[in-house]
C-alpha cells in the first residue's frame, strides 16, 4: 500500500515536471537567439541585459515612436536601468552576415565624444534584426516639445531655450562634419532632449549603416557616407523640404517675418533680431 502511494506521488511529480518543462521549453523555443551583442560603456555592462533588450522590442506597448529608418522602444532592464532601443527597419541580410564591419562602425561612433551627440552604447543582432542601444532621454524629442507647447492653452514664449537647442544641434553637426560623418536624417524628431533639455543629435549611425534612398540597412553604406538629404519639419508635412520651403518664401510673397513664429517674434525686438539672425545663418 505504501509502495503504491509512493509510486503515485512520484508519477504526479513527473507529470508536473513535464507540464512545467513544456511551458519553459516553449518560451525558450520562441525566444530569438542572439547572434552578436555588446555594451561599449564599461559601467553599463552589468546593468544592461541583452535578452531583456530583445524582449522589450517584441512588445508594442514599449514602442515610443517610428522614424524614417528605425522604430524606437523603451526598455526596462532587470537592474532598473531604462534605455532606448532603436530597431533598424527592413534589415538587409548582408548586414548581419558581415556584422564585424557593422560592429567596427558602431564602436567608432561610440568613441565620438561631444556634448550634443547621442552615441550608441551597445548593439544586439538576432536573425536579420539589428538593435542599437542608447541612453534614455526623459524629455523626448524636440518635435514633441515644439508641438506640445504649440497646443497648450496658455502658450509660454520660449525663444531662449529654442535658440540654445538650435546652437547645440549646430555644434553637434559641426563636430560630425569635422569627424567625416554626414548626418542623413536631420529633423526635430531626431533631436533628443535630456533631463536639462540639452539637445543631443540622434541617428548619427544612419550614414554608416543604412541605404538612405531605400530606407533599409545595407552593408554597402559602411564604406562611405551618402549625399545630401534635406531636413523636414513635421508641422509642414512629411514630404516638405524645409530648406526649399524657406528659400521659396519670396516666390510665395512671404517676408522673413512671416517665416518666423509670430508668437515669439512679436514678444520683443531683441527676440525678433535674434530670430532673423538665426534664420540668416540657417
Amino acid at each position: 500500500m505504501v509502495f503504491l502511494f509512493m509510486m503515485r506521488e512520484r508519477l504526479e511529480k513527473v507529470e508536473k515536471g513535464k507540464s512545467g518543462g513544456s511551458i519553459e521549453e516553449e518560451e525558450t523555443n520562441t525566444r530569438p537567439i542572439i547572434k552578436a551583442g555588446n555594451v561599449f560603456v564599461d559601467n553599463l555592462k552589468q546593468a544592461i541585459d541583452l535578452d531583456a533588450v530583445v524582449k522589450a522590442t517584441l512588445k508594442d506597448s514599449n514602442k515610443l515612436m517610428t522614424g524614417t529608418f528605425s522604430t524606437v522602444y523603451k526598455a526596462m532592464m532587470p537592474s532598473g536601468l531604462i534605455i532606448l532601443v532603436k530597431k533598424l527597419k527592413c534589415m538587409d541580410r548582408t548586414v548581419t552576415h558581415h556584422s564585424n564591419k557593422m560592429i567596427r562602425e558602431l564602436e567608432r561612433l561610440s568613441s565620438l565624444k561631444h556634448d550634443n551627440l547621442m552615441q550608441p552604447v551597445g548593439f544586439v543582432i538576432y536573425k536579420d534584426v539589428a538593435l542599437l542601444l542608447h541612453h534614455y532621454m526623459p524629455n523626448g524629442t524636440l518635435a514633441q516639445l515644439l508641438h506640445k507647447s504649440s497646443h497648450e492653452t496658455e502658450y509660454k514664449p520660449d525663444w531662449p531655450p529654442r535658440l540654445s537647442i538650435a546652437i547645440g544641434v549646430a555644434e553637434g553637426l559641426a563636430f560630425l562634419h569635422h569627424s567625416a560623418v554626414i548626418h542623413l536624417d536631420i529633423s526635430s524628431a531626431n533631436v533628443m532632449l535630456d533631463s536639462n533639455f540639452k539637445p543631443l543629435l540622434g541617428e548619427i549611425e544612419i550614414s554608416k549603416l543604412l541605404h538612405p534612398s531605400r530606407g533599409i540597412a545595407s552593408i554597402s553604406a559602411v564604406t562611405g557616407s551618402f549625399g545630401y538629404i534635406p531636413p523636414v519639419d513635421e508641422g509642414l508635412g512629411e514630404d516638405v523640404d524645409l530648406v526649399r520651403w524657406v528659400h521659396s518664401a519670396p516666390t510665395r510673397g512671404d517676408t522673413p517675418e512671416q517665416i518666423l513664429d509670430a508668437r515669439l517674434s512679436t514678444v520683443s525686438f531683441t527676440w525678433r533680431r535674434e530670430m532673423l539672425a538665426a534664420l540668416k545663418v540657417a
